[in-house]
């Protein structure tokens, strides 16, 4: 057992065998008994009191002590923070979409304190558009309880792209949270990250029912010919809210130097067989779209 750099480094973690799971605040319980491999010891996150790891079998993995076994991961939080905002100007013509105010706090803040809440802290910007606001307002995230770090486009890669400048940055066997930066939700990411592990999947989507209604009458044809009118009828369908959990073992295969978004992926991974999987978020979620989204967020944070 060793704590990586001595606690110097702005994420500390606790590296057993090839585990590697950050852990901002250890507290190890005393009279470990004759085990340099901690089996059957206990660890206290005090962030995540409620839960309780355990070492079992060959102590090659640490499970969670809740209703059901689970594993838990290193993951790393990647938020897409590069886009021009274009349709919230003139606001963002002075300031990068993320860091729109809501009451005292940017929009991106207001996201990075509830990944926080869920021991979430390892966080990586994919900066382009005025990128340099957002990395001179959080540096390298100390000051929030944070590890902070910064890629930048030179070009416009898509919402995909960008995971391709990261490749030094993370492990094969991590997996990436990626998350729009002009978005706010109360989604429970233990459950997220348990439901993306626990079914194997290799990518993972986080879908929200949306209804839509249209503001028109809408005509029914069969066979070419009036069958009938619907007065202004309400759509209901499944979204994707730009919150995604893949395995970095995928980055390789991500296209590199050119426009790639994350639906390209999705397609892709589907068309050669892998699991992808959808998880419905029940939680508020809402995507910072124009100027009426973000006055919606401000009334109701």
């Amino acid at each position: 057992l060793r704590l990586k750099n001595n606690w110097l480094c702005p994420t500390p973690a606790l590296c057993v065998g090839k585990s590697k799971i950050p852990l901002p605040i250890l507290q190890f319980y005393r009279g470990i008994k004759g085990s340099n491999n901690l089996c059957g010891s206990k660890i206290r996150i005090a962030d995540f009191s409620p839960f309780r790891l355990y070492r079992k079998k060959n102590c090659d993995k640490l499970w969670l002590n809740q209703d059901q076994k689970k594993y838990i991961m290193n993951v790393i939080t990647f938020i897409l923070a590069g886009g021009q905002g274009k349709r919230l100007r003139p606001l963002t013509f002075a300031i990068p979409k993320p860091l729109l105010p809501i009451k005292e706090k940017p929009i991106v803040e207001v996201m990075l304190q509830k990944l926080k809440n869920y021991n979430l802290t390892d966080i990586i910007f994919s900066l382009g558009y005025k990128g340099f606001l957002i990395e001179n307002y959080f540096r390298n995230g100390r000051t929030f309880g944070l590890n902070i770090r910064y890629s930048y486009e030179e070009e416009t890669l898509g919402t995909c792209g960008p995971l391709t400048l990261i490749k030094d940055l993370v492990n094969s066997e991590d997996v990436i949270l990626v998350i729009n930066g002009d978005i706010i939700t109360n989604l429970n990411f233990t459950k997220f990250i348990n439901a993306f592990k626990t079914q194997e999947h290799d990518l993972m989507i986080g879908v929200k029912s949306y209804k839509h209604k249209v503001p028109f009458g809408v005509i029914d044809l069969k066979d070419n010919q009036f069958n009938g009118i619907i007065e202004k009828p309400e759509k209901k369908v499944l979204i994707s809210t730009g919150i995604y959990l893949l395995k970095a073992g995928l980055l390789p295969r991500i296209p590199t130097g050119r426009k790639y978004d994350m639906t390209d992926l999705i397609s892709d991974l589907h068309q050669e067989g892998k699991s992808i999987g959808v998880y419905k978020i029940k939680e508020m979620w809402k995507g910072i779209e124009n100027l009426d989204d973000l006055n919606y967020i401000r009334k109701r944070t």
